[in-house]
């Protein structure tokens, strides 16, 4: 069984390439080299973007008015926590003691020793 595609450009690739790029197209993960170049700056500074969002969780912390919100922001900073203390013990065993206890204060002292 032979599968006809009509897609310009794809008559004048030699066949490996042909099909590199019909893969590329079915999996969706075909990128521009200035796609892939965001792509991979984003993830070179991913820990400078998670101590800038702690640091927005812990403003927000000070400020919210209600219980529920209080919550959300709690598991939001126990998940930016993990992706930032992942591979390392101390300011790991530091953010569950300051979890448990909800110290905002806590957290905003490990944010701060994050930051230098």
């Amino acid at each position: 069984m032979q599968v006809s595609i009509s897609c310009p450009g794809l008559q004048t690739k030699r066949p490996a390439e042909r099909a590199a790029t019909l893969l590329a197209m079915a999996t969706g993960r075909e990128y521009t080299k200035h796609q892939r170049g965001i792509i991979n700056r984003y993830y070179d500074n991913i820990d400078t973007i998670t101590v800038q969002r702690l640091g927005e969780i812990v403003t927000d912390l000070y400020l919210a008015e209600t219980d529920k919100k209080r919550d959300q922001l709690w598991k939001r900073a126990e998940s930016a926590l993990g992706k930032v203390t992942k591979g390392t013990d101390r300011p790991a065993v530091q953010a569950r003691k300051v979890l448990a206890g909800r110290d905002v204060e806590g957290l905003a002292h490990i944010v701060a020793s994050m930051d230098k």
